[in-house]
């Protein structure tokens, strides 16, 4: 169970103005306890904005993300993964990039895989890309681009495009994201590692895909 260390990151974060939406998609494990648990020893301030939803039936992936928008009140929503975890400037950075930047609709970041506790700093994955690289190399060509667990996006395109497809089974981010796109919506992704993907047995992708081995081996020295 990896949501103790993904909430840390949440309470840590330097953006303070932000609500949280916790959405358990009715765990058979000691998921909602722990996420109680945490509620509980936050501060007054943060536990204000902490909101725990607990589904009385498993909504699947799709299901639990769209709940979760739905509820979402702020100007930006961002997503993020219950195994993974954030660096603590990622949601300020987010939010000055998209206030910086009126005509790009989702932002992601880029990121690196933990293994074992460890970040594989020196995997850089090489689907990533930037910019107009986006759209023009990555989308356009039917791939993906934006890890959905680090995207940020404007409220108010979750209320024109929609949520997520619960029938794109294992394809439910990039469908996402390749609707808006469609649909005119500009993406990009800060180059900076702000989001921490991990692997492991039990991940829900490994029902559906391989984990990625096309990266690069970076080497600063």
């Amino acid at each position: 169970m990896y949501i103790q260390e993904c909430l840390l990151h949440l309470a840590n974060q330097r953006y303070k103005n932000i609500e949280i939406i916790i959405v358990d998609d009715a765990s058979t494990d000691a998921t909602l306890r722990v996420v109680r648990q945490w509620q509980a020893s936050q501060t007054s301030f943060l536990k204000s904005r902490i909101r725990v939803v607990a589904l009385p039936r498993n909504t699947g992936y799709a299901g639990a993300m769209s709940i979760g928008m739905y509820l979402a009140k702020g100007e930006f929503i961002a997503l993020h993964d219950s195994d993974d975890y954030s660096h603590p400037l990622r949601l300020q950075k987010q939010v000055q990039f998209l206030q910086r930047n009126p005509d790009i609709g989702i932002v992601g970041t880029n990121y690196r895989i933990v293994r074992g506790g460890s970040v594989q700093w020196r995997l850089q994955p090489s689907w990533i890309a930037f910019g107009s690289k986006i759209i023009r190399s990555r989308y356009k060509a039917g791939s993906h681009c934006i890890t959905v667990g680090s995207a940020m996006m404007r409220g108010r395109l979750f209320d024109i495009h929609g949520a997520m497809n619960r029938r794109a089974k294992g394809a439910e981010d990039w469908e996402l994201i390749d609707r808006y796109v469609r649909r005119g919506v500009n993406v990009d992704n800060l180059r900076d590692v702000l989001y921490f993907v991990r692997r492991h047995k039990q991940q829900r992708s490994r029902q559906f895909y391989r984990p990625r081995t096309n990266s690069s081996v970076i080497d600063s020295s």
